[in-house]
């Protein structure tokens, strides 16, 4: 055999053998990347929402979920009955009334915009704890006899870049029978 008929036949078996390593990453990143969710359900009481995947579960005080972000950003839920104000004195007629109540009783500054989106309401302010400004937005829902407080934080400067994830979660909130 020449030479050249040679080259030409271990080009073919190298293209042959190349296209198998290719075609392993694209379905790799088939399953990883496209096939499965980069996000997960969490699910508290008779409320659930989907939160990016690398919020990790977590726990504080007083919250009916909290989860936390490698990258910094923390969400919350708190489930408030509507029985559990009226025993404390606070009116809570109208998801608008918990609304305030809430903003009054925990001394948020600034006057914050409150505004209706789609099932909830919503409002965002910062400010500075320890030297650092933070961002929070809130998501507020009323469902049959209870409210439900979904909070997201993050470092105030990356608020822009993180916006839309907490919209879209926000969007997601349901609630199933229990």
């Amino acid at each position: 055999m020449k030479m050249k008929e040679m080259n030409k036949m271990n080009t073919k078996k190298n293209r042959r053998f190349c296209l198998f390593p290719i075609m392993l990453l694209l379905l790799g990143l088939l399953f990883t990347g496209c096939g499965f969710s980069n996000k997960q359900t969490v699910k508290s009481e008779d409320m659930q929402i989907e939160l990016p995947r690398d919020f990790q579960k977590s726990t504080m005080a007083d919250t009916s979920w909290y989860y936390k972000s490698m990258n910094g950003p923390e969400a919350l839920g708190i489930r408030t009955k509507k029985s559990d104000l009226e025993k404390m004195g606070f009116e809570s007629d109208s998801v608008n009334d918990y609304v305030t109540n809430y903003i009054k009783a925990n001394e948020i500054q600034g006057n914050p915009v409150v505004e209706s989106k789609n099932n909830y309401l919503t409002f965002t302010y910062s400010k500075k704890v320890n030297g650092t400004k933070y961002s929070y937005v809130y998501y507020i829902f009323e469902n049959g006899d209870e409210y439900w407080l979904v909070s997201f934080s993050c470092y105030a400067d990356v608020l822009k870049e993180y916006q839309k994830t907490f919209d879209a979660a926000a969007k997601s909130v349901e609630f199933v029978e229990e």
